[in-house]
């Protein structure tokens, strides 16, 4: 599976009230495919506030580069990881702890079609899937599995399709995860796959039906025609 980079930037303007702009990995995950009795909850990406009136523009850059993390988590919020390591499809990699160190061996061959984690310490841990990310050294942690049992292992599938929500709730927060299904339908859905290597994309409010949208912006060469 080749590695891609997906640039996606969102455009609102005078939106007539303040709201909050989601984007997550939300898609419904089947526990069925992980072994054992482990819960997956998907983590939020992207978070950003837009005022009543004025112009605002959020970017976002994803990459297919995957990365298993042991997460840091403080209320709800992964805030760092205490180990990761960089991990494609068809591998496996182990996580180990030595005298309060956890460690995450490097891939080796797993099984088909999966990212396999295994947790090799002594007690129940909780592990992520993350993908690289161009604003920090660290992993963008994307899928939170809790309650790995000893010697077992997790296989998570995760399709990049990204989901956007518009909320007045001032609760989300990026690395913020998702134990409840987010109130309110998606405005937007794309299998970032499908998609350009660079997409615009406009956020405004059908007053007529009383919801937002979010539509590709109209003009096609971003960098040769002027906005209007």
């Amino acid at each position: 599976m080749s590695t891609f980079v997906k640039n996606l930037t969102f455009y609102a303007k005078n939106l007539g009230e303040r709201v909050t702009l989601l984007l997550v990995f939300d898609k419904p995950f089947r526990d069925s495919e992980l072994q054992g009795s482990p819960k997956s909850y998907p983590i939020v990406w992207r978070v950003v506030d837009f005022a009543a009136s004025g112009e605002y523009s959020m970017q976002a850059t994803y990459t297919s580069q995957y990365a298993a993390l042991k997460p840091q988590v403080v209320n709800g919020i992964v805030v760092g990881a205490s180990t990761f390591v960089d991990i494609s499809y068809n591998q496996r990699t182990t996580l180990t702890d030595a005298d309060g160190i956890f460690s995450l061996s490097l891939p080796e061959t797993g099984t088909s079609n999966y990212i396999e984690i295994v947790n090799a310490t002594k007690a129940i841990q909780d592990v992520a899937l993350g993908f690289k990310d161009t604003r920090s050294p660290l992993p963008m942690p994307v899928l939170y599995i809790d309650n790995v049992a000893v010697n077992s292992s997790v296989k998570p599938q995760f399709t990049p399709i990204l989901r956007a929500y518009v909320t007045t709730s001032t609760e989300f927060k990026e690395t913020y995860i998702l134990k409840h299904p987010i109130v309110g339908k998606a405005v937007w859905e794309q299998d970032l796959a499908a998609l350009d290597e660079t997409t615009r994309w406009i956020l405004s409010k059908d007053y007529m039906a009383g919801q937002y949208k979010i539509e590709e912006a109209p003009w096609k060469h971003y960098d040769d025609v002027e906005r209007t």
